[in-house]
């Protein structure tokens, strides 16, 4: 079991878990751990490798950066956070080939996409079209061709409104709830993995077995 002290810059996995920043000491260690319940975060993989909150892809993982990066210089919004692609980076295009559930295969140009079981990333940017984490069976896919970048914002825009379900059903966006995910590119793919650098070419995205209790206090 984890109790987890939110004292990062962002702390955007705690956002998901209602925690509140505060400094550890014996005396609040004791009462978490006499009082507070637990709950069952599943551990994502990606290849060989884990993570928990959010893994970003393409020219989203390049701009958000630890410490001074341009998500925490512009307010976390995602309105800011589309922006930036094209204002700060003249965003690289990925040509990425996927499968979702309720999809044939499909090969698009995008600028990047989002895997989450968490809500936010970035700096309290929120990346998730759902009110509740995804800490359950399915994870969230996020992504957007390139060509539909502009014409989208208003529906990226609703992903801000974190007090309800945001309905795309009729947007350009591709959001899906799923169980596993591929995705392939003839070029090495950048992501974050909570954080962490990594490039592979081909992404195998899943719920690996594993999980952790985290204490909510």
């Amino acid at each position: 079991k984890v109790i987890y002290f939110p004292l990062g810059t962002a702390n955007d996995f705690a956002r998901s878990l209602s925690l509140n920043p505060i400094q550890p000491e014996v005396s609040i260690v004791k009462d978490i751990v006499n009082n507070s319940p637990t709950v069952t975060i599943p551990i994502m993989s990606c290849n060989s490798k884990n993570f928990i909150n959010v893994a970003t892809g393409g020219a989203l993982a390049l701009i958000t950066e630890s410490g001074s990066d341009i998500l925490k210089n512009v307010t976390g919004k995602l309105s800011y956070y589309v922006g930036a692609l094209d204002e700060i980076l003249s965003p690289q295009e990925y040509e990425i080939t996927f499968k979702t559930k309720s999809s044939n295969k499909r090969v698009i140009l995008t600028n990047g996409f989002i895997i989450s079981q968490g809500l936010y990333a970035g700096g309290g940017v929120k990346v998730s079209p759902h009110i509740s984490p995804l800490f359950k069976e399915t994870f969230n896919f996020l992504t957007l061709e390139s060509k539909e970048l502009a014409s989208s914002l208003a529906d990226i825009l609703k992903i801000q409104q974190s007090d309800s379900i945001t309905d795309l059903k009729e947007s350009k966006i591709i959001t899906e709830d799923l169980e596993e995910l591929i995705i392939q590119s003839e070029t090495e793919l950048p992501l974050k993995l909570d954080g962490e650098e990594y490039t592979s070419k081909k992404l195998k995205f899943s719920k690996s077995g594993k999980e952790l209790k985290f204490y909510l206090y």
